[in-house]
């Protein structure tokens, strides 16, 4: 039954088609990042307008009116307070306690971590990510440029850059950037390709993946996991827009047009 629930959900997302990855090492992921929760019997329903577009997606959504409570899934992960930060710092959260649309599993503590910038990482931060949250593994989706500034080394974690977009783009017009979508498309696409090998390839440990501000290109990868894993959709959109509670951008438009591009590609 959890088998072909997952077949079921990689199927309608064509990862293997738009991202290089299988319906059979999807479930795998899942395997490992879930744990049963069949006896909890907790719920929780957000209701989004029923209007949707041909791929599923909401035309109407809003951003969460109250950060989630300690404990719940979503609550973020307290940086060390006594450096600088911007309030979007606050964008860093465990994915734990995330269920599945059946209610049967729900995502491990210190699996995964989305996350804003490490360049103002402190020591202590550093530890705390490497001994409390077990990060063994750091995805950057900055560009090569933008990665360069990686802060604080985490203790014993791996780097790895996967850029979501071109050197240069902000320094080029509209119609430049019309020129370069097909290219654009491509970098994205072989970046959530390479993020979910590594899920796949993961034996131990955290992984920790983020940008400038932990949404964006973090927020549409955490998105297409969650598909993956069988979160419903109520659950992946709040999640994604939970960004702008913490100060983020939560631009909703640019899941929608990710989104929308892999259901025209399916055909």
């Amino acid at each position: 039954m959890a088998h072909h629930h997952f077949f079921k959900i990689a199927t309608l997302m064509a990862l293997s088609m738009t991202l290089g990855t299988t319906t059979i090492p999807a479930f795998s992921v899942s395997a490992s990042m879930v744990r049963d929760t069949r006896s909890s019997g907790d719920d929780d329903d957000d209701d989004y307008n029923n209007k949707v577009d041909e791929a599923g997606m909401p035309y109407h959504v809003s951003t969460p009116k109250e950060e989630p409570r300690f404990g719940q899934p979503g609550y973020w992960i307290h940086y060390d307070e006594s450096s600088s930060r911007p309030f979007y710092r606050k964008n860093s959260r465990d994915l734990k306690g995330y269920k599945t649309a059946n209610g049967q599993w729900k995502i491990r503590e210190n699996k995964l971590i989305r996350s804003t910038d490490l360049e103002r990482l402190t020591l202590a931060d550093g530890a705390m990510l490497s001994y409390y949250y077990n990060v063994r593994t750091v995805i950057d989706f900055n560009n090569s440029r933008e990665a360069m500034n990686k802060g604080i080394p985490i203790p014993q974690a791996e780097y790895k850059n996967y850029p979501t977009k071109l050197e240069d783009m902000h320094y080029m017009d509209d119609d430049e950037l019309f020129g370069i979508y097909y290219v654009q498309t491509k970098l994205v696409d072989q970046a959530y390709k390479n993020f979910f090998k590594q899920l796949l390839e993961q034996k131990e440990g955290a992984v920790l993946y983020h940008n400038y501000d932990g949404s964006g290109s973090v927020g549409i990868a955490t998105y297409l996991l969650m598909t993956v894993l069988g979160m419903d959709q109520n659950t992946r959109i709040y999640d994604f827009l939970l960004s702008g509670r913490y100060g983020a951008s939560a631009y909703y438009p640019d899941l929608k047009l990710y989104v929308n591009g892999i259901h025209s590609r399916r055909g």
